[in-house]
């Protein structure tokens, strides 16, 4: 039967708690004034500049742990608005926010594979006095290097570190009392206490007192009733409240006053048992209480201006709504501080204060014992610590460690000759592939800055209309969405980069995402093979809240468009997109060199039985259809290069109102949430070969078998000197990876070779293979693409540029890019540039790209290659006011018409 509230706070008076405030520094505990400063300093950390300006000592260490506070804090923050729109109950709020917030509590806080420091307290605990009994804490946290493993090693989610052996906790158990008078005192049971774990010196120390020292039998160590392994002396106790509760934390100090002061004689029992000549420590607890998204921080000691009737006062020290990342960001700094406190000062503290009781000896007489369970509480830390193994270069950065001896993917070592410094070619192997997994991540916690990144930094609700309606037109235009669960896109993820993804995020198992997905192939500017995965991810939350924020209620348009997106998806199964992952994956070094130099670019689509019914089946194949020009790789980029510009915006301004040195500068602009990026470079093989006979995912599309045809033959590009299988690829920057229009005018060469271990040939020898394959072989073809192309702009969806699925990849080269190769064969020969020719006379005024396009759009009409040449030569030749790609469409219209009109005319003779 629960006691009445009236009648409690009787109660709660008698036993002398006094709930106060301690908002300045006046009305600070003079024995705990340095904890009260300590925390009055983190509560003012702002989230915008923490990791970047805040910084409470000096220090140049490595300290990743403050991105993942703050990464940690934007998740609190962003779930809390989440759970306030649903209107949980105490018991969804505490599930959901608990094991966030006192996360730091549960983990171990070294590194698994150097045992060195993943984590360090923002202010670490301090006292006022350091007594004896702590000179060595200084030396010890000095000893306490960082973690020094390579960033890739790094674990990000810190549950995966281990398990913390120092605190366990205690969930709605009931408090018990150590006096016959308190035995009348109600039944409490608070939703949750921390406390010490009892580990083997514990054991040893509690054993020796209760068995050689008879006065101490009725020694309470825990508040709980006797367990096999009691929560020791705790320190922290939690109390929430659901968010409609009027007066939520009026009853949750009222519930927790007497709980507290338990706690508070615990500390102050053992206290007065040991003898005590300089020490300062006096009984101190932690109280967190919460009600819905609002948190209050309180500290609990003993008032012993009256020794004979000492006061419990529990001082409130920090009200925040953690739905506000600022809040969320001091409150896990302040659980941070809790932590650090715990571990440093009051565990040696009650450790030292038990092995005082049990030798009979004056507490300042007594060593502080090594803890032999706890390896980051150990003197000498430098047993523990080794230095982590790696290799570093000639700068002292580190490479790789030592553990994986697994030499680094590069072309040097894959080919048979040394890679020349050449300004008009290179030399690669086409057995390396980068494989890129890029994603357009939206969720309810992320749309925010998604929609924020063409607005002005401090995005209001009615400048958000306009950005939403335009995403939504976006996702309504497409014809390949898919409705796929979180996990499942961490499944596609996983396979295409060969690595997990870790993250620290808190998604729910059941959400569910709108996505597309987009398929590229193609050679960046270093002729590297790239393999790239485009996804654009909505979540059904987020998509509703699209709704709400374009203010589609009252536009019926719009509200058509937006029924329009869920209504003609349909789920996947894994084995549909396992299948296409495998396809598009697969590859020999030619069938992948084959595919980049036409710059594929394909959409992935659900292959859609039909269906009378409104519940739509789920997928069991995805299809492929060819683009022309990328969207969903393009509001990628986009929405990061305006992120991008953004971050450059917002440093600009601090600049200018702080000075240089007021800010923390970065090369790179920071990567916005949104954005998920991995990447991965893996050796292929001829065991990767592509056979469209036995791939499941083509036997299940037949209307891209004509597509696939082109990637399904075994070439053997052989140079008849030397017998090395290679081939040639002749280039042309597109505007993607170009700084300006000239960049596009000059061809490029680059010798490919397929073996993944050829035999080494004289160096001598390299101009001469690459004279043989171009007398006898065919090279390719092919435009360079940028991996990052808004650095250097991005062309417009709407250009009339043939920029993806070239016509005719592999075919003789036309004059213009002959005469580019031999000049490469001249510079490999020693020759200087400047007296080769750069062009043939008649075409030596033409714009490059444009001529390169004219003789595209003619091969892509049917054109062979020699009456494509001699079309744009006589157009490029002929005086005329227009000689660009437009005018040359209106030149070729009636040759093409009567191309066309011969060729069907041969196709009805036959």
């Amino acid at each position: 039967m629960p006691i009445d509230l009236g009648q409690l706070r009787r109660v709660v008076k008698e036993c002398r708690v006094q709930f106060d405030t301690a908002s300045v520094p006046e009305n600070w505990p003079k024995i705990h004034f340095k904890t009260f400063e300590n925390i009055s300093k983190l509560i003012r950390v702002d989230f915008e500049t923490y990791s970047e300006e805040v910084n409470f000592r000096p220090s140049d260490d490595d300290e990743p742990w403050r991105k993942q506070t703050k990464r940690r804090a934007r998740t609190l923050a962003e779930r809390t608005r989440q759970l306030c729109e649903q209107q949980r109950s105490e018991i969804g709020w505490r599930l959901n926010l608990e094991n966030v917030v006192l996360g730091r509590l549960s983990v171990e806080v070294a590194c698994p594979d150097c045992r060195a420091r993943v984590w360090r307290s923002e202010i670490e605990a301090s006292l006022d006095n350091w007594d004896a009994s702590f000179q060595d804490l200084e030396q010890r946290r000095l000893s306490r290097k960082p973690c020094k493993c390579p960033c890739d090693r790094r674990l990000r989610d810190m549950s995966e570190i281990g398990t913390n052996v120092l605190f366990d906790e205690r969930a709605d158990e009931e408090i018990t009392y150590d006096s016959a008078e308190d035995l009348k005192l109600p039944v409490q049971r608070p939703d949750r206490i921390y406390g010490l774990q009892e580990t083997r010196n514990f054991q040893e120390v509690l054993s020796r007192i209760f068995s050689t020292s008879p006065e101490h039998n009725n020694f309470r160590v825990s508040p709980f009733r006797s367990q096999t392994k009691p929560l020791l002396f705790p320190f922290l106790l939690l109390e929430a409240k659901k968010e409609s509760s009027l007066n939520g934390f009026e009853h949750a100090q009222l519930q927790s006053a007497l709980p507290l002061r338990a706690l508070l004689k615990l500390q102050r029992n053992l206290r007065d048992r040991c003898q005590y000549s300089t020490s300062d420590l006096e009984p101190f607890v932690w109280f967190l209480s919460n009600r819905g998204d609002t948190w209050k921080v309180y500290g609990g000691y003993v008032d012993n201006a009256q020794q004979d009737a000492p006061v419990f006062k529990i001082c409130d020290i920090w009200t925040g709504s953690v739905k506000y990342e600022n809040d969320a960001l001091r409150l896990l700094l302040v659980v941070d501080y809790i932590m650090d406190w715990a571990r440093d000062i009051y565990r040696p503290w009650i450790l030292r204060s038990l092995k005082s009781l049990a030798v009979g000896k004056v507490y300042d007489d007594v060593s502080l014992l090594e803890d032999s369970d706890i390896l980051s509480l150990r003197r000498k830390v430098s047993n523990w610590i080794p230095a982590p193994p790696t290799i570093a270069n000639t700068q002292g950065s580190i490479n790789v460690p030592l553990r994986k001896t697994v030499p680094p993917l590069n072309h040097q070592s894959l080919v048979p000759f040394t890679i020349p410094h050449t300004k008009l070619g290179s030399l690669r192997s086409a057995t390396i592939a980068n494989f890129r997994f890029s994603c357009l991540y939206i969720t309810l916690a992320s749309m925010v800055e998604v929609l924020g990144v063409d607005q002005k930094p401090s995005l209001q609700e009615r400048d958000a209309i306009a950005p939403a309606r335009k995403l939504l037109r976006i996702i309504g235009s497409w014809d390949h969405i898919m409705l796929l669960s979180k996990q499942q896109l961490d499944l596609v993820e996983a396979r295409w980069t060969k690595a997990p993804r870790r993250t620290s995020e808190v998604v729910s198992v059941k959400d569910e995402f709108f996505v597309a997905f987009e398929f590229a192939t193609y050679l960046d500017v270093a002729y590297n093979i790239v393999n790239e995965l485009s996804c654009f991810a909505l979540s059904k939350d987020a998509l509703e809240h699209l709704a709400l924020m374009a203010t589609y209620q009252r536009d019926g348009s719009l509200l058509h468009a937006l029924k329009k997106v869920p209504r003609g998806v349909r789920c996947c199964e894994d084995t549909a997109l396992l299948t296409c992952i495998k396809c598009l994956r697969s590859g020999s070094p030619i069938q992948k060199l084959a595919a980049a130099s036409a710059s594929t670019l394909l959409a992935i689509y659900p292959l859609c039985e039909p269906s009378g019914s409104e519940c739509l089946p789920p997928t069991q194949t995805l299809g492929l259809k060819r683009l022309f020009q990328p969207q969903v790789k393009a509001i990628i980029h986009r929405y990061v290069d305006a992120a991008a510009r953004q971050h450059r915006y917002k440093k600009s301004v601090k600049r200018s109102l702080f000075g240089n040195t007021a800010i923390h500068r970065q090369n790179n602009a920071t990567k916005p949430s949104f954005h998920r990026l991995s990447t991965a470079k893996l050796q292929i093989s001829e065991d990767d070969t592509h056979q469209y006979s036995v791939c499941e995912r083509c036997q299940g599309d037949i209307a891209y078998k004509h597509i696939l045809n082109e990637r399904d033959f075994q070439m053997e590009e052989q140079c008849f000197t030397s017998g090395l299988r290679a081939a040639l690829v002749v280039s042309l920057k597109g505007p993607s990876a170009s700084h300006g229009s000239t960049a596009c005018n000059k061809f490029m060469t680059c010798l490919f070779f397929f073996d993944a271990r050829p035999n080494r040939q004289e160096d001598e020898l390299f101009p001469v293979v690459v004279e043989d394959l171009l007398q006898h072989n065919e090279p390719y073809h092919t435009i360079l693409h940028s991996v990052s192309p808004l650095r250097h702009g991005f062309s417009s969806s709407d250009s009339q540029d043939l920029l993806w699925n070239l016509p005719s990849p592999k075919r003789s080269c036309l004059d213009i890019e002959l005469s580019a190769v031999k000049r490469w064969l001249a510079e490999l020969s020693g020759k200087e540039l400047s007296r080769i020719p750069k062009l043939p006379l008649q075409i030596a005024h033409t714009d490059i790209w444009e001529y390169t396009q004219m003789i595209l759009h003619c091969l892509q009409s049917g054109m062979t290659v020699t009456s494509a040449e001699s079309m744009v030569k006589t157009y490029c030749l002929r005086e005329a006011p227009r000689q660009d790609l437009d005018g040359f469409k209106e030149y070729a219209k009636a040759p093409l018409q009567s191309f066309e009109l011969l060729m069907s005319d041969s196709d009805s003779d036959e």
